[in-house]
């Protein structure tokens, strides 16, 4: 404290005294000025990302060639965290339709990597439903997956060179398919809820993480599908599915009704 109003003339109640979304710890560190609440949205090395974005995605703000790179946008709402961020500053008159896909659905929310775009039906048809794969570049289908038994899924997640789904109802289970050829690789059940759909699996490594009905958090070996554990511990809800920091695995909880959510 003494540093902050004898140093920084910064204000020791205030982690971020200027109020531009920058700490000031943070902004000391990258040699901005914590008083001064418009260096947040300024460009320093003329790379057009400002330095605001460029601290939030760890890039140098005073070297032009260190730059946000989008990555690819392989679960639900980016990444394991589920924060939907990513560096990109996009102008709309820049766009225009480049293909159309007829497709039979409805469809679980797009994910993409690799310049593959991955989804599934969200309503089984027939006793089944399917997981597909098309070319981003053109609209292609690269292959139809039918899975067979379950009557919904929730939205895939692609990692370890898979494609991950969760089904529901009576075929609650978490399943893998290889990413370049829809081959089924592993199919496990677990225990909790028969609800009619859960969200995507979280995939951290070689660690799948899945919100598995009536409170459970469950786990699984991402590359074998072994079941690892499941724990009561969270909101009894299908709309829900577990974040990682990178330190912890985070699950919504209601109070009384479970102990408190913690890390996994």
């Amino acid at each position: 404290d003494g540093a902050e109003v004898d140093t920084h003339a910064t204000d020791p109640l205030n982690r971020d005294t200027d109020d531009d979304l920058l700490a000031d710890g943070r902004e000391l560190n990258a040699g901005l000025d914590p008083l001064n609440g418009a260096d947040a949205d300024a460009d320093n090395d003329g790379d057009s990302f400002t330095n605001i974005v460029e601290l939030y995605a760890g890039t140098d703000i005073n070297d032009g060639e260190s730059y946000p790179v989008a990555d690819t946008w392989a679960m639900n709402q980016g990444d394991a965290g589920h924060t939907g961020y990513l560096p990109l500053m996009l102008d709309a008159s820049d766009f225009s339709e480049r293909w159309a896909c007829d497709c039979f659905g409805p469809w679980e929310p797009l994910v993409i990597k690799g310049g593959i775009i991955f989804t599934s039906t969200s309503y089984g048809y027939s006793g089944g439903n399917s997981v597909r794969a098309y070319d981003a570049s053109n609209g292609n289908l690269r292959w139809n997956t039918y899975l067979e038994g379950p009557r919904e899924t929730g939205g895939p997640t692609v990692a370890n060179g898979n494609v991950y789904i969760h089904t529901g109802s009576s075929s609650k289970a978490l399943w893998a398919f290889d990413q370049r050829s829809g081959e089924q690789l592993f199919n496990t059940p677990h225990a909790g809820a028969s609800y009619p759909a859960f969200s995507p699996p979280t995939v951290v490594g070689d660690r799948a993480y899945v919100n598995g009905g009536n409170g459970y958090t469950t786990s699984f070996d991402a590359i074998t599908g072994e079941l690892l554990w499941e724990v009561v511990n969270a909101q009894d809800s299908p709309l829900w599915e577990p974040a990682f920091d990178g330190d912890y695995l985070y699950v919504p909880y209601t109070p009384g009704s479970y102990p408190r959510s913690y890390g996994l």
